[in-house]
């Protein structure tokens, strides 16, 4: 199992989810975070993690969550999950260091930009990862 690290930026709130199994969607990693027993910010009640994740509480049972994982090959980019995945398969060809860092936003948020102008969030370009047997798979649905 991994420990994840899992942001919600436009709410401030990072959260560690200590167990999470290669098994698990990560629909359900992400619940863990909003849920009052689940994880929770080292310097925060969970009231106020509740209240500021309200949000994407929301979005993630209407499915409109937008979910990246930081891909450390890659130069610090990021590659789209799909919350119908499992976190096996989000992990797939990915390079973590230490632990998978997971970044949850809102639509509008993908495609932030610093002051330069430079993307907070540049995305892996790349072809369709494979199966175990090699098979493409399908991309992460678009909203």
């Amino acid at each position: 199992s991994w420990r994840v690290e899992v942001r919600f930026p436009a709410a401030g709130v990072d959260v560690a989810v200590p167990r999470a199994g290669e098994g698990a969607p990560v629909a359900e990693v992400l619940r863990a975070c909003l849920e009052a027993d689940g994880a929770r910010g080292p310097r925060i009640s969970a009231a106020l993690q509740r209240h500021r994740l309200a949000r994407y509480a929301r979005h993630l049972e209407a499915g409109t969550a937008r979910v990246l994982l930081l891909d450390e090959a890659c130069g610090a980019r990021y590659r789209p999950v799909d919350l119908s995945w499992t976190l096996g398969r989000a992990l797939r060809g990915a390079c973590v260091v230490e632990f998978p860092s997971l970044v949850v936003l809102e639509e509008e948020e993908l495609g932030a930009v610093d002051e330069q102008g430079v993307p907070l969030y540049p995305l892996v370009e790349e072809t369709a990862p494979a199966d175990a047997a090699g098979a493409e798979l399908p991309a992460p649905a678009a909203g």
